[in-house]
């Protein structure tokens, strides 16, 4: 792994001071696997968003006993208010390690917190998010949402033209948004910074591509997950919006889901995905859609149309049963709206 490959930045800062790696602390990195560092450069980057908005701007190592539990308060989820910087307990009890080893990379002292208060803080944690998951989980793209969504997107600008592919794919191959955006902006992404060109592999007969993905969220060191797409023969067909972003710019170690701009490539980052997307939707008067929808949307479609458990669970790349947190009920007038939607597609090729 070279340390270049990603923006480690917030990891190796002792807060607000910025730290050029030594040659010593290159070594330290590179003992890192790059889906660690990745993990411990987003807890770090938590970490001072919680401390410049709660009480220190400038904050700089070490960290405190109070400023650790106080962390975990603002970060984990509440009971009767939604805010933008919550995450679960499983990620909060991540990004806790990665605090550990920003302050073992720095040489400096981790607060000695009490082990099983904290274990009893992420308990509780746990079971508000059990609380809130049964309250709002989060809702479906659905077909007709797609249709509406294309028609929207295929006549903007380059920019919504590639997001509109990123989506099908996205909704086909039941993935997470993470998975198929990038972290910056330009540049060509590293092997484990968001799907190249070069990670797309059509079928001999064209009817199925695979796609691997090097850096997901459930996957271990060096593993390689794959999106499985086959063709839809219609406005809708993953394998066609994959052979439009083929289609731009000239090198297959770019990224697939971008666009040539006069300055380069253009990625698709996370952050420009949501925010025109959630314009979109409200724009179609579709609200509470997330990114994470399409994976919803794809695992539910497939329920609804009799696809059996254990494909959905190998599409989806589900190896428990927590693929019943992606899968919606479809109502009978759910299903024959999304008959009707799929035999108008057919109208329209």
């Amino acid at each position: 792994m070279k340390t270049s490959s990603f923006n480690f930045t917030d990891f190796t800062s002792s807060g607000h001071t910025l730290h050029k790696p030594s040659e010593l602390s290159v070594l330290v990195l590179q003992g890192w696997e790059a889906n660690t560092l990745r993990s411990y450069n987003s807890a770090v980057r938590k970490f001072l968003s919680f401390k410049r908005e709660t009480s220190v701007e400038h904050f700089e190592l070490p960290a405190t006993r109070t400023d650790i539990y106080r962390f975990c308060v603002w970060a984990g989820k509440k009971v009767d208010t939604i805010d933008t910087h919550e995450i679960c307990s499983a990620t909060l009890e991540k990004y806790l390690h990665g605090l550990k080893a920003w302050h073992l990379y720095h040489d400096a002292v981790y607060p000695p917190v009490c082990e099983k208060k904290m274990k009893l803080i992420l308990k509780s944690l746990a079971k508000r998010d059990a609380l809130r998951a049964g309250q709002k989980k989060k809702k479906a793209v659905m077909i007709d949402d797609l249709i509406r969504l294309v028609d929207e997107l295929a006549t903007g600008d380059k920019f919504d033209k590639a997001l509109l592919d990123l989506c099908l794919v996205a909704f086909w191959g039941l993935a997470r948004l993470g998975e198929v955006t990038y972290p910056a902006r330009s540049g060509a992404p590293p092997l484990d910074g968001g799907i190249r060109k070069s990670d797309v592999i059509f079928a001999a007969d064209g009817s199925t591509a695979d796609i691997s993905l090097r850096f997901t969220k459930t996957s271990g060191p060096r593993e390689v997950q794959h999106l499985r797409l086959t063709a839809t023969a219609n406005l809708l067909c993953p394998l066609e919006a994959i052979k439009r972003r083929l289609a731009t710019g000239n090198s297959d170690d770019e990224s697939l889901f971008g666009f040539q701009s006069t300055s380069g490539r253009i990625n698709l980052t996370k952050n420009a995905a949501v925010a025109r997307l959630t314009q979109v939707w409200a724009k179609l008067g579709r609200f509470g859609i997330s990114g994470h929808s399409f994976r919803v949307g794809g695992a539910s479609i497939r329920n609804a149309l009799g696809v059996d458990i254990a494909t959905i669970c190998a599409l989806g790349r589900w190896k428990s049963t927590c693929y019943k947190l992606y899968i919606r009920p479809y109502s009978a007038n759910d299903l024959a709206r999304t008959l009707a939607a799929l035999e108008s597609l057919d109208l329209r090729r």
